[in-house]
């Protein structure tokens, strides 16, 4: 990890790398999973993580499952089955708990026909420059976005997002009363935008997934 020193505002220092000078600094910290001890193991691994099937079970590099294998949490990387079986892998502790209790669930029918398939839909919220976001759902591969709550001019608003007309995800920032009622409309793969008329709604208008960066 690259770590970053800031003196001021103006003027920082990159250990043993740099010195620079910039009007503002952005430090992020990525995620690299630990999967390099699973080499010569013959299970499917890559910078994404230990594949796994939508059952938590980890999987052989023909694609097949590994016998008595399970895994959960970040280093999981799965087909997410309400996403259209798209590959995930989820780095919060919430699905880290949601998957390690599948997982666990998983290992005692020994047989496919007694096992669940794991189902989460991801969320976050942060706290930035006085703004309180939160998300639900995955927006990746959205097609289409819009206002359905609040607007961004006054820094309280709700996006909602959708994919071939069905709504896979919702963003509210300073608005998170409404995310519950979506993150059921998301669940039930409500047609997109799933409501209208609600109270402090503004007039719908759907726009590219893009237009709200």
């Amino acid at each position: 990890m690259t770590l970053i020193s800031v003196s001021s505002p103006f003027h920082g220092h990159f250990f043993e790398i740099a010195t620079f000078s910039a009007a503002c600094v952005i430090v992020a910290l990525g995620a690299q999973r630990n999967v390099e001890w699973l080499e010569g193991s013959g299970l499917l691994t890559s910078s994404w993580g230990l594949r796994c099937d939508a059952f938590c079970r980890a999987l052989k590099g023909d694609g097949s499952p590994a016998p008595g294998v399970f895994a959960a949490g970040d280093v999981a990387h799965w087909p997410l089955a309400d996403n259209d079986g798209h590959l995930v892998a989820v780095e919060h502790w919430g699905n880290a708990v949601e998957q390690a209790r599948m997982a666990a669930r998983n290992m005692l029918p020994g047989d496919i026909t007694g096992m669940r398939i794991h189902r989460h839909l991801p969320d976050f919220w942060s706290s930035q420059f006085a703004l309180n976001i939160k998300c639900v759902g995955l927006a990746d591969g959205a097609d289409e976005m819009a206002i359905a709550q609040g607007s961004v001019q006054e820094r309280r608003f709700l996006a909602v997002f959708g994919r071939r007309g069905r709504t896979i995800a919702a963003l509210s920032v300073n608005s998170a009363r409404w995310l519950p009622t979506y993150r059921a409309m998301i669940e039930e793969s409500a047609p997109f935008p799933p409501i209208r008329g609600a109270v402090d709604q503004p007039r719908i208008r759907k726009e590219p997934a893009s237009a709200l960066c």
